[in-house]
């Protein structure tokens, strides 16, 4: 019957089946439309976008009209001996998923009977007739992951193989806890937990954990698999895998951290826990399309990094001083800059952490809330449902708060409530993305915001950066680039022993193991609140705090810890030589 009448048929629009088997109105067909324009997509993409429309119905509508039996792959299983007839290139390829060979004749699901070239091509490369059944494309794509995914025979021995000669040492049970439910009636649990995958993420994992990595990269290239350890801010390979893991690996990932499985076109973001060692961490779990498939980034998030005390943080001891005496204020706003990755989150944290007390009403709202704080009420941006930093901030004001911590001021309309909060007896801590300390001051300034508003509410600021700390197994002494001792006007000193790790098996032959923070504090004193209010620049702000409360700028930060053998000078550079 499908052959006959697709014939006939063929070039019928989606658009007129869905009004014809009743799945959308006249009325939802002029929305669907009115979306297919403005966002130039197919038609079917744009019915499911506006939500009148789901996968299911669409392949059951197209079932209806052109008389082809609708097949739910949830609850079907298939005949697993066709996998060795059918190969998964040619599955993936046409979208379709084998069910049963009877004689000559196999039949399929496919997401569209319309497909007449396609079907045509399977029934020319497998030399049989072709019997044409109808699903969801979700369900087909879910189906191939579970089938192909975990009975390739060969599978088992690869990740084996993987594990011991790449990964080897790290095959300790990982327990994985889902964060966010999965329904589990769109896939296979019970094939995946059973399937090699399940070993060769856990040992990723734990081998990440035990590393101290911070980022783990699945990246794809046209032939293999890239796996990439981010540690202590440097991006390194870890392991090559083959391209047959692509698919399962991607969607094992998915599934505990609560994607939808079958969407491979859009990003995604989701979240799990993993506990080892009786210690529990969150990954933050991002996807993106790309040429060769799904990218994955996971954020590893350790607990301990929420509760870190500010003196674990690389603060001389004249900065912590200052910084605490802005923390310990009743009032004001306390600005932390810096670009991303320079470790402004775990700082805030940690001055949190310093004046959390069963007294106080502490209130933060972050994009996303990384860690979950005791005593701390800790509300997330919605962008999507209007829940933007301003949004929230209203609301707060509105909770009795006597501590506030927005995760970054974004606009001129966040930095306002913030000032109205502060000049209102609240404490406001906050981040800006700046060079510098003063830089800071700037910023708000061209956002909108009235120095004399800045100079009235901002009570402190602290520029910071993330520098390597030396390896404590294989430093030794050495003598900078004369061109560095020059930049560092450090030429002329005699006096000054520099420390550099020569790299071992510790520090991955890097010389480097671990992070510390470069800090410069500057304090909002009336000289420095007249020069806001004057609107002069960044310079001469930095200049008179360096005369009048003794500032020191990162780079004068960084250098105090290379004479304390902590790092080394051409890390300093690299990190803070633009500031």
């Amino acid at each position: 019957m499908i052959q006959n009448e697709a014939k006939k048929e063929s070039r019928v629009k989606l658009a007129d089946i869905l009004v014809s088997e009743g799945v959308i109105t006249e009325e939802d067909l002029k929305k669907c439309l009115d979306e297919q324009k403005k966002s130039e997509v197919p038609f079917e993409q744009a019915a499911l976008t506006t939500g009148l429309a789901t996968r299911e119905s669409i392949a059951n509508a197209l079932g209806n009209y052109y008389d082809v039996p609708y097949v739910d792959l949830d609850n079907y299983d298939i005949d697993t001996n066709i996998l060795k007839v059918v190969s998964e290139r040619l599955a993936r390829k046409y979208k379709f998923l084998p069910l049963f060979k009877i004689t000559n004749n196999l039949t399929i699901a496919i997401s569209d009977p319309r497909n007449l070239y396609g079907i045509d091509e399977i029934r020319d490369i497998l030399d049989c007739d072709i019997g044409v059944t109808v699903s969801s494309e979700s369900q087909i794509l879910q189906s191939l992951d579970k089938y192909y995914g975990s009975t390739v025979e060969d599978l088992t021995d690869v990740v084996d193989d993987i594990v011991q000669n790449e990964f080897e040492g790290f095959d300790e049970d990982v327990e994985v806890e889902k964060i966010k439910e999965v329904d589990l009636e769109t896939v296979s649990e019970e094939a995946l937990e059973r399937s090699p995958i399940v070993k060769l993420l856990n040992t990723i994992l734990h081998r990440a954990i035990r590393e101290g990595v911070s980022d783990i990269h699945i990246q794809h290239e046209e032939d293999s698999m890239l796996i990439r350890y981010r540690l202590d801010g440097i991006l390194y390979h870890a392991s090559t895998l083959p391209k047959k893991l692509r698919n399962t690996l991607v969607s094992r990932i998915k599934v505990i951290a609560g994607m939808n499985i079958a969407e491979s076109r859009l990003p995604q973001d989701g979240r799990f826990k993993v506990k080892i060692s009786g210690r529990e961490f969150d990954f933050r779990v991002s996807t993106m399309p790309t040429v060769f498939g799904e990218c994955v980034v996971m954020r590893i998030l350790d607990k301990r990094t929420a509760s870190m005390r500010l003196e674990q943080l690389g603060f001389t001891t004249e900065s912590l001083e200052r910084y605490q005496s802005f923390i310990d204020r009743p009032n004001g706003i306390v600005l932390i800059t810096g670009p991303t990755g320079s470790g402004k989150t775990t700082t805030l944290y940690a001055s949190l952490n310093r004046i959390n007390s069963p007294e106080k009403n502490i209130i933060t709202v972050e994009d996303p809330v990384e860690y979950h704080l005791n005593l701390i009420r800790q509300t997330q941006i919605n962008t999507k449902a209007g829940v933007t930093f301003a949004y929230a901030m209203r609301s707060i004001l509105r909770q009795d708060p006597d501590v506030i911590m927005i995760g970054e001021m974004r606009d001129r309309e966040t930095a306002e409530i913030a000032i109205q909060a502060a000049m209102t007896g609240h404490l406001v801590f906050s981040t800006l993305h700046t060079n510098d300390a003063p830089g800071a001051i700037s910023r708000l300034i061209d956002m909108g915001v009235e120095p004399f508003l800045i100079a009235s509410s901002v009570i402190g600021i602290v520029a910071q950066r993330l520098v390597r700390a030396n390896c404590k197994y294989c430093t030794e002494t050495y003598v900078p680039d004369e061109k560095l001792l020059t930049g560092a006007r450090l030429h002329d000193k005699t006096d000054i022993t520099f420390s550099k790790g020569k790299g071992c098996e510790r520090c991955r032959k890097s010389g480097y193991k671990g992070r510390l923070g470069l800090y410069e504090t500057l304090a909002v004193d009336n000289q420095i609140r007249d020069l806001i209010i004057r609107q002069e620049t960044p310079h001469v702000i930095a200049k008179s705090a360096r005369e009048t409360q003794g500032f020191k700028s990162l780079v004068d930060d960084g250098i105090d810890k290379v004479e304390n053998g902590l790092t080394s000078l051409e890390e300093v550079f690299t990190v803070a030589s633009s500031v």
